[in-house]
C-alpha cells in the first residue's frame, strides 16, 4: 500500500514557513502581499517540480494537477487543497497542511504510477482568511462572488481589494471569471487541523466532518459626540466608545443564552476615532463576527443583534450603523465522501469520529457545486490563529496518507 513521505512534507511545510516568517514564531503572510506572492512563486515551483502541470485563475487561485491541463468538464477532477494565506500571527498549518499535502499525495501517486481514473488536482484557494471578505477564490471559482461589491471591497486596515490583488499583478474585476465550467469538478476533499480541542480529548486521531459553520461579519458603527475629555460633565457626554462597550456586553450575553449550543460570537477589531485619550471618543467601529452550523439561528441573532444595537445606541443618546461585510453559508458534507473518508480510515486502522467544523473552509462553498468533504486530524492543545499552533508529526503522518487513500477512491469510482 503506498504511502506519503513525511520528510518531504515536513521540510515544504518548514519551507512556506519562511515565506512571512515572524521572529517569535509563526507566520503573517495576508494573500496578495509580497511575502504571499513570494509564497505562491515558490509552490507553484514546488508543484512543476513534482511534475503537474500548473496555473492560476484571476481570482488568484494556484492549481496544480496530474490529467489535465485545465477544466475540462468532460473528464471531471478529484479536487484537493487548502490555502496558503494566513491570520496576522498565524500558525505554520492552518491552510498550508492541506496544500502541501495534496501536492504530496500526488507527487506519490506520480512516482509509484499509481493509476486513477479521473484527473487529480491540488487547490490552493486565494483569501481564505477572509481578508478582503470570507473565502474569496473558492467563491470566485463556485460562481458565487458578487461581482457588484468588488469596488467596495476593503480589508479592516482600509486596504482596498482593487489595490491589493494589482499589486500582485491582478485585475480584481476579472475574478469572477474564475467561475470553473459545469461539470468540470468531481468531488473535493480537504485536510485540515481541527483547530479545536475535540480530537485531541478524545484521542481520536482523524474526524470525519460532517458539516461546516456558516460565518456572519458585520461592522457595527456608533456614532455620538468627540468632546474635551476634562471640561465635559459626565451626564452631557455622548460616548460612543461606551455605547460600543456596552453592545459587545449584551450581545455575548445574547448569543449565549439565545443562540444554539454551538453558538460563537466574538468582536476581534475595535477601532476609536478621534482616538486621543483627551477626547471623548465620538465614533466607535466595531468588527462582529457570529459563527454557527445552522443558518436559520445565523440569520435570527443576526437580526435581533441588529435590534440590540439600535437599542443600545438609544440609550446612550447616540446613533447606530449596521453594516453587512460577509456571509458564509453553513454547509452539509457529503455523505458520500463522509462514508469514502470512514472506509479509508478503517483500511488503515485509524480510529474516526463525526464532528462539525466550528471554523469556516473554502469546503464549504465547493459542497454547494460538488460532493464535498474534510478530513480533520487533532491540534495540540486546540491551539490555532496562534503562533504556537501545531500537531504532532504523526498525526500529520496519519491525516495525509488518509487523503492519499480517498483521493484514490473517489478518482475510481464511477460517480466520483
Amino acid at each position: 500500500m503506498i504511502a506519503i513521505s513525511l520528510p518531504r512534507l515536513t521540510s515544504r511545510i518548514d519551507a512556506l514557513a519562511r515565506f512571512g516568517a515572524l521572529p517569535g514564531g509563526g507566520v503573517t503572510r495576508f494573500c496578495w502581499s509580497p511575502a504571499h506572492e513570494q509564497a505562491r512563486a515558490w509552490l507553484l515551483g514546488e508543484m512543476r517540480a513534482a511534475g503537474l502541470e500548473t496555473w492560476v485563475d484571476p481570482a488568484g487561485n494556484v492549481f496544480g494537477a496530474d490529467g489535465i491541463r485545465a477544466w475540462v468538464p468532460e473528464t471531471p477532477a478529484v479536487v484537493t487543497g487548502s490555502h496558503i494565506d494566513t491570520v496576522p500571527e498565524g500558525g505554520v498549518l492552518d491552510g498550508a497542511l492541506g496544500v502541501l499535502a495534496g501536492l504530496e499525495c500526488l507527487e506519490v501517486i506520480r512516482e509509484t504510477k499509481t493509476r486513477h481514473r479521473r484527473p487529480l488536482v491540488v487547490a490552493a484557494w486565494s483569501d481564505e482568511e477572509g481578508r478582503y471578505g470570507s473565502l474569496f477564490g473558492s467563491r470566485a471559482f463556485c460562481g458565487l462572488l458578487d461581482a457588484a461589491r468588488i469596488d467596495e471591497m476593503a480589508a479592516v486596515d482600509g486596504t482596498r481589494l482593487v489595490d491589493a490583488m494589482a499589486g500582485a499583478g491582478f485585475d480584481a474585476h476579472r475574478a469572477a471569471e474564475a467561475k470553473a465550467p459545469a461539470g468540470a469538478v468531481a468531488s473535493y476533499v480537504e485536510l485540515h487541523i481541527e483547530q479545536g480541542p475535540r480530537l485531541e480529548e478524545a484521542g481520536v486521531p482523524i474526524g470525519v466532518v460532517e458539516a461546516i459553520v456558516g460565518v456572519r461579519r458585520s461592522r457595527v458603527i456608533f456614532v455620538g459626540q468627540a468632546d474635551h475629555a476634562g471640561t465635559t460633565p459626565m451626564p452631557r457626554r455622548r460616548d460612543a466608545f461606551l455605547a460600543a462597550a456596552d453592545y459587545a456586553l449584551r450581545v455575548r450575553e445574547h448569543v449565549v443564552t439565545r443562540g444554539s449550543d454551538v453558538s460563537v460570537t466574538n468582536f476581534g477589531v475595535v477601532r476609536v476615532h478621534p482616538g486621543a485619550s483627551n477626547i471623548v471618543p465620538g465614533r466607535a467601529e466595531l468588527m462582529h463576527e457570529m459563527r454557527d452550523p445552522d443558518a436559520g439561528v445565523l440569520e435570527r441573532l443576526a437580526g435581533e443583534c441588529a435590534a440590540l444595537a439600535r437599542e443600545v445606541a438609544r440609550a446612550h443618546r447616540l446613533e447606530a450603523e449596521i453594516q453587512p461585510v460577509s456571509a458564509t453559508t453553513p454547509a452539509q458534507c457529503s455523505p458520500r465522501v463522509q462514508a469514502t473518508i470512514q472506509k479509508v480510515c478503517d483500511t488503515l486502522g485509524l480510529a474516526h469520529q463525526r464532528l462539525y467544523s466550528a471554523a469556516g473552509h473554502d469546503a464549504q462553498n465547493l459542497a454547494r457545486v460538488v460532493d464535498a468533504g474534510m478530513i480533520f486530524i487533532p491540534s495540540q492543545g486546540g491551539r490555532s490563529h496562534r503562533v504556537d499552533e501545531m500537531s504532532d508529526p504523526a498525526a500529520i503522518e496519519r491525516g495525509a496518507n488518509a487523503l492519499l487513500h480517498t483521493l484514490l477512491v473517489l478518482a475510481d469510482a464511477a460517480d466520483a
